[in-house]
Parts: C-alpha cells; structure tokens; sequence
C-alpha cells in the first residue's frame, strides 16, 4: 500500500494508531512455513473481522468486519482535508501507482486511504481488544 498520507515522512504508523491488514500472500506463506493454515490470511480473517468496527460500508462489507471494539477511522471518513493531499495523490499516479479498491482487504498494493484505529479522533487501545478476543474465542 502506498498512502497518501497528512504527514508524508511519519513511519511511526504504529504510534499513530494504524490499522492496515498485510498481504494475503504473507499470511499464507507463514501458514506453510509453520505447516498450520490457521495461519493463513483465510485462518486470520474471522479474527480480524470480530475485532473490528469499519468506519465505512462504501468497501466490499465481507472483507470488514462492523461490530468489533476497534474503531477505525480515516482523513476521509473524519472530514479532514490536508494541503498536499491532491498533490501527492498526483505524483504518485504519474509514477504509475493505482488505486486501490481496498487497501483493508488482504491486498494493500497501491494507492489508499491510511485506516487508524481511532473513534471521534482519539486513538484507541488495542490491550481492551484483546481481551475481548480471548473471551470470544
């Protein structure tokens, strides 16, 4: 995924509270590696469904999960407009980077929307989530 970011340099996206999925394909290359396909992108994916609360439905709603504790939130979905952020999104597509339908689906290659895991601008925490997960399970 290339973002097109309010703070172009930041690589502390972690700090920030991001919220991204890796490729599919790593997933799925650990789950042979370690010769268990719970690891997999499919054996994730319930997972990361339960855990999430998707700021849009403007996404394919099978691929986001609606009802979790983490909330997420984007420059978009929040209202936010940046100076740059036309510019960028420009240079990126003249350096031949495309949109991405869905940078949270499993597949991040190309241009999208940096998701956080923030509700009403706070960051959130993930520590709740994770308990609430072990419950779950």
């Amino acid at each position: 995924m290339v973002p097109y970011l309010r703070r172009p340099l930041n690589a502390n996206v972690w700090r920030q509270g991001g919220w991204f999925r890796g490729d599919a394909s790593d997933y799925n290359a650990w789950a042979k590696l370690v010769n268990d396909p719970k690891w997999s992108y499919k054996g994730f994916f319930p997972y990361v469904r339960m855990t999430e609360r998707y700021h849009t439905s403007e996404v394919d709603v099978n691929e986001q999960g609606y009802d979790g504790p983490v909330y997420t939130q984007s420059t978009l979905s929040t209202g936010q407009d940046y100076p740059l952020r036309d510019q960028l999104r420009s240079a990126w597509e003249a350096a031949g980077v495309t949109k991405a339908a869905d940078a949270n689906s499993g597949f991040p290659q190309g241009l999208g929307e940096v998701i956080e895991n923030r509700n009403d601008g706070n960051v959130g925490l993930l520590a709740p989530c994770i308990h609430w997960l072990v419950l779950k399970s």
